[in-house]
């Protein structure tokens, strides 16, 4: 549970986003952003062009929170998070444009309201009728959260444990909630 402490003070504060101060990433570290978002999401590299043009403005905005997080914006409008000591992860919105950037797990239709009020996922509503942890992943594999007959992911996750162990054991928190429809960034998508 302790190590998981610092994204989940990230998240809480997220329903209440403040932003801290704004400052233009210099090219190297657009170029790292980039290398890094490749390697933790290969299928993005057909949208890396269209998500960080070359020629456009690149900003990293430090979130105020007693455990310090980045947000990352091009232009005004934020496309990535990453919770201090993580990944990057793209917002909600940047996996409704390109779904097929992350894996995908989805949970039965009773853990949608759970999800939207920003919970964590429990292993059972992964593993019920409507739920579907069917493909391998490690634990800490950042995930799309769908729901069952819905088309759009409902939140972006990480996964607490292996899908595997998800999958055997059936207990305790299988997806930390990372982004949901209605939190922070989903409510204000720009850093104006």
């Amino acid at each position: 549970q302790s190590t998981w402490g610092h994204i989940t003070v990230f998240m809480a504060y997220l329903k209440k986003l403040q932003l801290g101060t704004k400052s233009q990433m210099k090219s190297s570290a657009v170029r790292g952003l980039r290398a890094s978002l490749l390697e933790t999401y290969p299928q993005i590299a057909g949208a890396m062009d269209d998500l960080l043009p070359k020629k456009e403005t690149v900003y990293s905005i430090k979130t105020m929170i007693p455990e310090r997080g980045t947000l990352y914006a091009v232009g005004n409008d934020i496309l990535f998070f990453q919770p201090k000591g993580d990944v990057v992860y793209p917002v909600l919105r940047v996996l409704h444009m390109y779904p097929s950037i992350m894996a995908r797990v989805q949970v039965d239709a009773g853990a949608i309201k759970h999800v939207l009020k920003g919970s964590n996922i429990m292993c059972p509503g992964l593993t019920s009728a409507g739920g579907d942890v069917s493909v391998d992943l490690p634990e800490g594999a950042p995930v799309a959260v769908y729901a069952e007959g819905k088309e759009h992911a409902l939140c972006i996750g990480k996964l607490a444990k292996s899908t595997a162990a998800i999958r055997a054991e059936n207990s305790d928190i299988g997806v930390l909630n990372m982004n949901c429809l209605g939190d922070g960034l989903w409510a204000a998508p720009t850093c104006d």
